[in-house]
């Protein structure tokens, strides 16, 4: 479906992406949206209060590309600018880029056509997510997923293995039509400035989003770099937005009806690897997921370990009443479910109390 771009044209995909002392990395990623061989979009470029050149950069590019919108604006987070952005955009449909990755050549022809094709609310599409250590690549994993079409039965039917896959969670793999976001009034949630935002975002969208299409293909290039990108960086915030997951794990499958008793093995899996990941951030270890996977897998998903989903509703509801003490029982869930079979785990989790003190 490649196309002249007509200058004078409303466009179609309103491409929104914040800026934050991004360096010249921004180079390739916006490049990689400008050959895009579907033509008829703006890219909206936010300057979220830059201390580098980042800002200079974007004022580049859009006086060589019309299809190009600054917007330079005091530093407010990632949700902010992304909501400025969400204020601003022109288009029909709303797609989202992360200022150090890259779209492949033809992520807006086949999300546009696929969009087109089935009408759904929102469009996915699979990813490859690449680890940066030190300027090297030190692994990389491809998100996949099987499905090609969900409506609004089969969406909640499958909501916990599209979080388990990590395809509805983030945002970056989607093209939404604008009209689904604004009409219900769904914007970021500014009190996220260190990560999860687009899970809290997603989360709070699925309740108004009638179906999606999947599409197979890998078309987007997720980087993690260490050290570098805020999720990657330690803050008491992150951990608290850690364990807000678990607790909304609990009231999304109440509101959406999800029977957890019959998705027993996804449920418990989600909320022992969101548990997991909170206790190794907290403990100060450079895990990534499929690490974790594995682990959450080889640990609590067998006979020996039998979780019980209404137990994990329990202390759901414990997490989500006492504030700073959400860590505390976080040393409480693994005492209980572990018990003396694991008393060398629980001197590990004692390191939380050092980080949080």
């Amino acid at each position: 479906m490649s196309q002249k771009f007509d200058s004078s044209s409303t466009p179609t995909i309103s491409v929104i992406m914040p800026v934050y002392n991004t360096g010249n990395i921004l180079n390739d990623t916006v490049n990689s949206i400008l050959t895009q061989t579907f033509k008829n979009f703006e890219l909206i470029l936010i300057d979220d209060g830059s201390t580098d050149n980042s800002g200079n950069l974007c004022d580049q590019f859009a006086s060589k590309d019309s299809r190009i919108v600054v917007i330079h604006k005091k530093n407010g987070g990632i949700c902010d600018a992304r909501n400025v952005g969400l204020n601003a955009a022109k288009g029909e449909y709303i797609a989202f880029c992360d200022h150090d990755d890259i779209y492949k050549e033809l992520y807006l022809d086949k999300m546009f056509s696929a969009a087109e094709t089935s009408k759904a609310d929102v469009v996915k599409c699979c990813y490859s997510s690449v680890i940066i250590e030190e300027d090297n690549v030190k692994s990389q994993v491809d998100h996949v997923y099987e499905h090609n079409y969900l409506d609004s039965v089969s969406l909640r039917e499958n909501y916990l293995s599209l979080k388990i896959n990590n395809l509805y969670g983030v945002i970056w793999n989607s093209l939404y039509k604008k009209k689904c976001i604004l009409d219900n009034h769904i914007f970021f949630d500014t009190l996220y400035r260190y990560g999860q935002e687009d899970m809290d975002f997603s989360d709070r969208l699925i309740f108004f989003v009638k179906d999606i299409a999947i599409i197979s293909d890998i078309l987007y290039v997720h980087y993690v770099r260490h050290g570098y990108s805020t999720s990657s960086q330690y803050k008491l915030e992150v951990l608290d937005s850690l364990c807000n997951k678990i607790v909304k794990l609990n009231d999304n499958c109440k509101k959406l009806n999800i029977p957890i008793n019959k998705l027993s093995n996804d449920y418990v899996f989600l909320f022992m690897f969101y548990l997991v990941t909170a206790v190794s951030y907290s403990y100060g270890l450079n895990v990534n997921r499929e690490y974790i996977s594995n682990f959450v897998f080889e640990k609590f998903m067998n006979e020996k370990y039998k979780l019980w989903p209404a137990n994990f509703s329990f202390f759901s509801f414990l997490l989500s009443k006492h504030g700073g003490f959400k860590i505390r029982f976080i040393y409480l869930i693994f005492y209980c479910f572990l018990g003396k079979r694991s008393i060398n785990l629980m001197i590990n989790v004692i390191g939380i109390f050092k980080k949080v003190r």
